[in-house]
């Protein structure tokens, strides 16, 4: 059953063809990598090339924040005082070919609000994106440098550094405290880190270590993460968690981990 309803999506699904794909940010922000199965154009940093695309593809991107005082430079002092410093915002551009031989474009808009209170991003910030974004970085330290210890190094790195910056802002340290969200954090690393694509482990030898029989599915676990939603990667590391004296759940009711209460656990 699976098997057959994968067969189908694929090929019910819409793809676009011999298609490029970029992004743009309003001033005073810079696109700095991308990560995912892609292609970037030569003597080009951003434009990637698409021999076919569909829903299913999920490219990440690092943006970074210039320094407000370059990004002005020779910029219209009218044009600047109307500057909005409260949001970023983000243009995607898909210039593609449909299936039946049409040439379009697809333009996507997003403004997203900026704060200048510290604590606000750590409080409201977005959990499972966060993971996918750190095992995108882990993964592209695999292209270039097949060891383990330094992509598990990194995420750890990652993690550790964004619990120093939270407790840095805080301004009273003897009473500060992580938000909820952190502790999620904590939980989905701990599973990304025990995954088979970061920690192989050979069920003969019952040792860490990569044989012939354990690098074809690592490589395709590697593969398939590389273009995966956050949602997805999530189901890769976060157990399903379910009442199961709720006779009345449907199999396409799972509850999410965040919404589960302790008293019914």
């Amino acid at each position: 059953m699976k098997f057959s309803n994968e067969l189908y999506h694929c090929l019910t699904r819409r793809v676009a063809w011999e298609a490029v794909f970029r992004i743009r940010t309003s001033t005073g922000f810079n696109q700095i990598a991308s990560y995912g199965n892609i292609q970037i154009k030569n003597k080009t940093n951003d434009l990637i090339l698409y021999p076919s695309v569909d829903l299913d593809r999920v490219v990440t991107y690092e943006l970074e924040k210039t320094d407000s005082n370059l990004a002005g430079q020779g910029e219209d002092p009218n044009r600047a005082a109307r500057r909005d410093t409260s949001h970023i915002y983000i243009q995607s551009a898909l210039l593609y070919s449909t299936s039946e031989g049409e040439r379009r474009i697809r333009v996507h808009n997003i403004a997203v609000p900026l704060t200048n209170l510290k604590h606000l991003p750590y409080e409201h910030m977005d959990v499972t994106a966060v993971v996918h974004f750190w095992s995108r970085i882990a993964l592209r330290r695999q292209a270039t440098n097949l060891n383990f210890q330094v992509c598990r190094s990194t995420i750890e790195m990652y993690l550790t550094n964004m619990c120093r910056a939270f407790l840095k802002s805080q301004s009273n340290l003897s009473k500060a405290q992580l938000p909820d969200q952190f502790q999620y954090l904590v939980m989905y690393v701990l599973g990304l880190l025990k995954l088979p694509v970061m920690c192989p482990y050979d069920p003969k030898t019952q040792k860490a270590m990569v044989t012939m029989e354990t690098l074809d599915p690592m490589t395709f676990v590697r593969y398939s993460m590389n273009h995966m939603s956050p949602e997805e990667v999530l189901l890769m590391f976060n157990p399903w968690i379910m009442n199961i004296h709720d006779y009345n759940l449907s199999d396409q009711e799972v509850p999410g981990l965040e919404a589960l209460d302790r008293s019914v656990l």
